[in-house]
């Protein structure tokens, strides 16, 4: 849950469709994020 806040089908079955219909067309589904990933190590 906490990687997609809110999220659930019913509220988001429109963008669903749309994302379903461009792979369809496509073959593919592009997108960006923005993340950090940080290893830190005690010395």
């Amino acid at each position: 849950e906490w990687e997609f806040p809110g999220f659930s089908v019913e509220s988001c079955f429109e963008h669903l469709l749309e994302a379903q219909k461009s792979i369809e067309r496509d073959g593919l589904l592009e997108g960006s994020i923005h993340r950090f990933y940080i290893v830190a190590k005690k010395k």
